[in-house]
């Protein structure tokens, strides 16, 4: 286990001195203050440590919109978005026919381990086509009722 210090932590709170505590890349411990004694330290100075942020309707990065961009620009577009302080993110798809999720939707539920090096991919946000009566800006000509049997596949 890795004890990391840094001048900032950001709790829940205002920021204050603090330490995280890290076992095999898992945040195990988190403390304010001085670090128990006996750690294996590794101290950061005097920076801000705040949790990853979650973005939970991202439609796309750059060139890569998740609805249409084949592993490349999924590739691309994590590790953009890692870049950036997303750890996780919910990748959206826009209304559609039902059969051109398909892509998007495999690419989604698997990432091999060689493309671990960016956001991980929490869930998929499907943005229609099951809008009902509040289609907005998405094309009603697309729109349906919901279907579970697809949903459920």
């Amino acid at each position: 286990m890795t004890t990391v210090v840094a001048g900032s932590l950001c709790p829940p709170g205002p920021p204050e001195p603090g330490w995280v505590a890290i076992d095999d890349a898992t945040i195990v411990e988190t403390g304010r203050g001085p670090v128990p004694a006996g750690r294996d330290v590794v101290d950061l100075g005097d920076v801000l440590l705040v949790p990853g942020y979650l973005d939970l309707q991202v439609n796309g990065v750059g060139d890569a919109d998740f609805a249409t961009a084949g592993a490349d620009g999924w590739v691309r577009a994590r590790r953009r978005l890692l870049a950036a302080g997303t750890t996780g993110f919910c990748p959206t798809l826009v209304t559609a026919p039902l059969d051109a999720y398909d892509a998007a939707l495999t690419r989604a539920g698997r990432v091999p381990a060689s493309e671990r090096g960016g956001a991980d991919v929490l869930g998929v946000h499907l943005e229609g086509p099951f809008l009902g009566g509040a289609p907005g800006a998405h094309s009603r000509e697309l729109l349906r009722t919901a279907d579970t049997s697809w949903l459920v596949r």
